[in-house]
């Protein structure tokens, strides 16, 4: 039995680009839709046109977008980067097709959502407070005994707007520079989260997920150094599946992965292994978007291989 119909890819951008080549290889017509008429120039500098038999722009109607899609015979929907994955989980399930569904998007993007969502399903979360106001912010640190706290965009990525407080001036700096200016998801943070400092030492999980089954593709030890108020990548580190630290941190990933509602596609989760367990730092509905899937793919099948071939050997099951 062969897979019939297309591979339908929104915003392959960033590690994103690397599905649509995978996908034409296993004889897959793919299908590109742009989760937005105006994404930031960095996600679509990466685009090649060319892969694709057709580049679907959404402009806010999703049936018109879903009936775009469904003139190709669409066999499953995978999402390529990070502002694609609300999109993703509406067009998939307009469409009928294997999703995570709608109800727990934002969970899946908003950060305080998020949290929720684990204190909701009894998992470990980090304290936080979601405000507008930076004198909330300072009087919320100072009874939790003071800074530092990090502040962040509820909704953003990689290291956009997060800064590492450690006074209430610092507070009302960052509160200062990020409110109510557009972030690198073109989110308007009209809000602000602050949120304790986890201390320990910080892995994230790449896994790929079918009909609720979590399979974990890679684990990597995050390594960083603190520079001021923020923090910049040093060098990151791919372990072995099992070990004292991965022990701790996989079966806490794969509940926090049920508790968002993430039964289908790819997942990267960053938690923090902290003197009293593993903390969420985030988790987003889509593939690793920093190590080339070339080097990873030496040692071990790469997130990148593994999201492009589970749906494919899923649908010919």
């Amino acid at each position: 039995m062969t897979v019939q119909g297309a591979a339908v890819v929104v915003d392959a951008y960033s590690t994103g680009a690397r599905l649509a080549p995978r996908f034409a290889a296993a004889g897959l017509p793919v299908v590109h839709v742009q989760s937005s008429p105006t994404l930031p120039g960095f996600y679509l500098r990466g685009f090649r046109d060319g892969d694709f038999a057709e580049n679907v722009v959404h402009e806010g109607d999703l049936e018109a977008t879903a009936k775009r899609v469904a003139a190709h015979d669409p066999a499953f929907v995978v999402v390529g980067s990070e502002p694609g994955v609300p999109l993703s989980d509406a067009l998939s399930e307009l469409l009928g097709l294997p999703s995570n569904g709608s109800a727990l998007s934002a969970a899946r993007r908003d950060k305080n959502a998020m949290s929720e969502a684990l204190r909701g399903a009894g998992l470990r979360t980090a304290e936080a407070l979601k405000t507008a106001g930076a004198e909330e912010a300072v009087a919320w640190a100072a009874e939790r005994g003071g800074a530092p706290v990090v502040v962040k965009p509820l909704d953003s990525a990689g290291t956009d707007g997060v800064s590492i407080c450690t006074d209430a001036a610092a507070i009302r700096a960052s509160f200062a520079a990020n409110l109510g200016r557009p972030n690198a998801l073109h989110g308007a943070n009209k809000e602000l989260l602050v949120q304790e400092l986890l201390e320990g030492t910080q892995l994230f999980v790449n896994s790929i997920s079918w009909e609720g089954v979590h399979h974990v593709s890679e684990v990597w030890r995050d390594n960083k150094l603190r520079r001021g108020a923020n923090f910049i990548y040093d060098y990151e580190e791919l372990l072995p599946r099992h070990g004292e630290q991965q022990d701790q941190v996989v079966p806490y990933v794969e509940s926090v992965l049920d508790a968002l509602g993430i039964r289908f596609g790819p997942a990267h989760t960053e938690v923090m292994l902290t003197d009293s367990g593993p903390v969420l730092v985030e988790s987003g509905a889509r593939m690793h978007g920093s190590v080339p899937d070339g080097v990873v793919d030496r040692c071990t099948p790469s997130h990148q291989a593994l999201t492009s071939s589970t749906g494919a050997e899923e649908m010919q099951s």
